[in-house]
């Protein structure tokens, strides 16, 4: 997945369900992501503001928790 088709997905994905909650994984990894973190992260602040917050990047090791 590319810079362009994550936005796309996350957009479609609010679409089916407006609570949705995204998490990225396999990021910057060569053999399975072609876009960046912070290429993600600016791309879905300046598209997906509305719900940027739901749209999770974590960095390698980091643990999320949700209640």
């Amino acid at each position: 997945m590319d810079a362009d088709q994550g936005p796309l997905l996350i957009e479609m994905a609010n679409r089916n369900n407006p609570a949705v909650q995204i998490i990225t994984v396999h990021m910057e990894a060569l053999d399975r992501c072609l876009s960046s973190r912070s290429g993600l992260r600016a791309r879905v602040a300046a598209l997906l503001e509305r719900f940027a917050e739901r749209v999770f990047v974590p960095e390698n090791g980091a643990v999320l928790t949700f209640r």
